[in-house]
């Protein structure tokens, strides 16, 4: 009679976005059984807790590898790989880690070694090598049914988008550029030397010369659509292999008459795609394929090799690697440091008052205006982004890339400045929970710790008046109104800005940082939306669809005054202070009136609140029992369509602030306006992941 096979006790680090798949695959793996999580947000960290079973529940990874476990796994952000991977096996601990394996290869030398020091499996999630497309690619190079490998392409595109303010150039390199390489090693072999060239926006380009074939990688985080794409070339034949949709393509020669070749093929490529397409759809829709298929072959593969002590499907010398790979390719096509790419004083400034100022998000709506209110008042202004973008005209305004995710990277940006406005955010409507807590919250916490190791005199942190919960009837909104209750109900980004304002608090509190929070109303202004409202529904044809009274005041703030207050903030004589920006405003029929009469071809339909609170519960009640929360609830509704007033005395006592451009206006604005500001501040129109908002803006189309 054979021994049982002891179960493992398995303990997840990481609790983004990944986790989840992992959690899922887990949970169908025989013989492995979730104890523990941990996450730095201890409130997701419990939610999904629950969802896996976990027995504990932990802030601290520390915490979690005193539980008595057998195997971890990684799932936290790249700079956190090593020195988390490391602490589990010293404590004995089998290690699958996410990939990149680290971001250095010193690192991943040191987890190898302590593996090997440990008698413990290190592991890495090189998870395409066991996607079905791939597998089946393998096996047909395998069987010589493309002739001699030639080459191999590999495309991987981003979606910057997505990244947030958080992903620089380098950090989407570190996170998607293991997938082309690992990818690229599989097919042509080891890599013996290669050459690479990097362009703009991070972009970059490289031939590498393999043991078995030739290599050709293309990295680009600024084309679209997003490719992700794998061609290999042989003498019988040309694989096309589309990593997105998971479908392969294979090309023959004919031996046809030239007019029926051509024909011939494009009706041969035609049927194989809708017979892949078709395929592929089955294997979901029957489950016999799940999201990151290869991630489910990776779990189960290290798994099975922690109970036969047998070897992992991704080595920790594979890894170590591609880590090499990663590192000495971007550092021989890119400054990998913050870099100053416009120090040019070529035009006389306005006399200087000494200081110098950190915009972040400057590339974004309210980060231009920004630039240009400092400008104004004597600054020396440093803008930062992700990727260069100020147009010429912009001579005395340095230009810093970094991102809210590099800790070096910002500590260059830093260095030498005495107050930084904090304007980037993620405001997109893409991301999770997740996301924009590593963006809004985790983002500005480093920020200020990074700004108060500089020497950073002063924090203008950019909020938003969306934080606000409902006061009683008759009263106005003030900088004492308490934070909205219930923020989850309303979206991540709402609980976000709320979680990034006491970050900002108790670290001016604490003594940490001189700070300044502004609450702008919505931000409206030459190059800014054409469309305002609190509660939208959506476009159908020429009609959109507004939830509220046609009567109901918008909470406006033009962009020009809010950049204003910015600057006005910056040399403040208070401290751990918060203003609210808002503008008399207009109702949203004159609002609507007057960008009609502007050109804007949409005609407004009002839903009462009472009336659209019947689909919203019934959506509530559907997206409940799927298990996820509900675009549109009955609470956002009735916090949307409030009729509110705000104070702005303190800012006009404090800081002398007053609406001066005013929003009444800003409709008349034309489009060659918009043009020539964004003409004169970038070199492309600003993102509007970029725009500090609040959460009712969001839900407009």
């Amino acid at each position: 009679m054979s021994t049982p096979t002891p179960e493992i006790r398995v303990g997840l680090i990481g609790c983004g976005r990944i986790a989840g798949v992992h959690r899922r695959y887990l949970q169908t793996t025989p013989g492995v059984r979730i104890v523990g999580v941990c996450d730095m947000d201890l409130e997701r960290a419990r939610a999904f807790g629950a969802e896996a079973g976990a027995e504990e529940v932990c802030r601290d990874a520390a915490d979690l590898l005193r539980l008595p476990l057998d195997a971890v796994h990684v799932l936290t952000p790249p700079s956190s790989h090593a020195e988390t991977a490391i602490a589990a096996l010293e404590r004995g601990v089998h290690v699958l880690v996410e990939k990149p394996m680290a971001t250095t290869a010193a690192a991943a030398e040191r987890m190898q070694a302590a593996a090997v020091t440990a008698g413990r499996i290190l592991s890495v999630d090189h998870n395409r090598l066991f996607d079905p497309v791939i597998l089946q690619a393998r096996q047909l190079v395998a069987a010589g049914a493309i002739g001699n490998l030639l080459s191999v392409e590999a495309y991987q595109g981003v979606n910057v988008q997505e990244g947030g303010p958080a992903a620089a150039p380098l950090a989407m390199w570190l996170n998607l550029g293991p997938h082309p390489l690992y990818l690229l090693r599989a097919f042509v072999g080891e890599i013996a030397e290669w050459q690479a060239v990097g362009g703009p926006m991070g972009e970059l380009r490289a031939v590498l010369r393999g043991s078995q074939a030739l290599g050709f990688l293309c990295f680009s985080p600024g084309a679209t659509p997003y490719l992700n794409a794998l061609t290999l070339r042989g003498t019988k034949a040309t694989l096309h292999i589309d990593l997105n949709t998971m479908t392969l393509l294979r090309q023959r020669p004919r031996r046809l008459p030239s007019m029926l070749t051509k024909a011939a093929l494009n009706i041969d490529q035609a049927a194989q795609l809708v017979a892949s397409t078709v395929r592929t759809s089955w294997r979901v829709a029957t489950r016999r394929m799940g999201t990151y298929p290869g991630i489910g072959v990776v779990i189960r593969g290290f798994h099975a090799a922690v109970q036969n002590q047998g070897e992992p499907p991704v080595s920790a010398a594979d890894g170590r690697v591609v880590v090499d790979l990663l590192e000495q390719l971007w550092t021989r096509t890119h400054d990998a440091r913050a870099t100053v790419t416009r120090p040019r004083p070529t035009a006389p400034r306005p006399s200087s008052n000494g200081s110098t100022v950190l915009v972040t998000g400057a590339s974004g709506f309210l980060g231009q205006h920004v630039l240009a209110a400092l400008r104004e008042r004597g600054h020396h202004v440093r803008a930062m982004v992700r990727f260069p973008r100020l147009s010429e005209e912009w001579q005395d305004v340095e230009e810093v890339v970094a991102a809210l995710g590099d800790d070096a990277s910002i500590a260059q940006a830093l260095e030498g400045v005495d107050a930084v406005v904090h304007c980037a955010a993620r405001v997109a409507r893409s991301g999770n929970r997740a996301d924009f807590f590593r963006d809004n919250v985790s983002g500005t916490s480093h920020l200020l710790a990074a700004a108060a190791a500089a020497g950073v005199k002063r924090f203008v942190h950019v909020s938003s008046i969306g934080v606000y919960g409902v006061p009683p009837k008759a009263k106005s909104i003030t900088e004492q109104t308490p934070y909205d209750s219930h923020p989850e109900r309303r979206g991540a980004y709402t609980w976000s800005k709320i979680e990034a304002d006491r970050v900002v608090q108790e670290f001016a509190r604490k003594g940490g940082l001189s700070s300044v929070i502004l609450r702008p109303g919505i931000l409206v202004g030459p190059g800014g939306p054409e469309f305002t409202a609190r509660l939208c529904l959506g476009r159908f044809g020429s009609r959109v669809v507004i939830v509220g009274r046609r009567r109901a005041r918008l909470p406006l703030c033009h962009v020009a005054d809010a950049a204003r207050a910015a600057a006005l903030a910056v040399t403040a004589r208070t401290t751990c202070t918060v203003y609210n920006l808002v503008d008399e405003g207009l109702t949203q029929e004159e609002w609507l009136r007057q960008r009609t009469a502007a050109g804007w071809a949409m005609r407004p339909v009002y839903v009462p609140p009472p009336l659209a609170l019947i689909p919203a519960f019934a959506l509530e009640v559907v997206t409940r029992l799927a298990g996820k929360s509900s675009p549109l609830s009955r609470y956002k509704i009735r916090r949307a369509t409030a009729s509110l007033s705000y104070d702005t005395a303190r800012a006009s006592l404090e800081l002398g602030w007053k609406p001066l451009t005013g929003v009444r206006g800003v409709v008349a604005s034309t489009e060659q306006e918009d043009r020539a500001v964004r003409r004169l501040l970038l070199t492309e129109p600003a993102r509007t992941t970029d725009i500090a908002a609040p959460d009712y803006e969001r839900s407009s189309s």
